[in-house]
């Protein structure tokens, strides 16, 4: 389908099934990071957010490490998240506050080699709903330049 859209294979990179196999098990850990609980967390106590940073990194990391294996991308990026709740209740800006871990992740994982505006020159989310298959899907997409 991409390919269609004259965006070449080689250059596309599309987290799928692997990654929801692993992201299925831990889904609502990671969707409940949101930036309320993040922000509770830090002013609650700095060591508490920094564990819950750490923990919602090393599960994206898992799934990544499994759907990227041997996958290392050097030239920028962009992004486009698709986020699918098993309702409407969160607010999108607090859903997308995941992708702060996600980024970090494909950095810890060697995929990226940094998240920085010299590397993620941009980003797009999209949400919907899926009673049934709550997710994240992520493309990641080589920038042109």
């Amino acid at each position: 389908m991409l390919a269609e859209c004259g965006l070449p294979k080689e250059r596309t990179y599309v987290t799928g099934s692997p990654m929801a196999e692993v992201l299925d098990n831990n889904l609502q850990s990671i969707l409940r990071s949101d930036i309320h609980e993040y922000i509770s967390a830090e002013r609650a106590n700095r060591y508490k957010a920094a564990k819950l940073k750490r923990e919602s990194e090393d599960l994206v990391a898992l799934a990544i490490r499994k759907c990227l294996h041997g996958v290392h991308i050097r030239r920028p990026v962009y992004m486009e998240y698709y986020w699918f709740e098993k309702d409407i209740r969160r607010d999108c800006d607090n859903i997308a506050f995941a992708k702060k871990f996600i980024q970090d992740a494909l950095v810890q994982c060697s995929i990226l080699k940094d998240d920085g505006r010299n590397y993620v020159v941009g980003f797009s989310d999209k949400f919907d709903v899926d009673k049934k298959n709550p997710r994240i899907e992520v493309l990641i997409r080589e920038a042109d330049g």
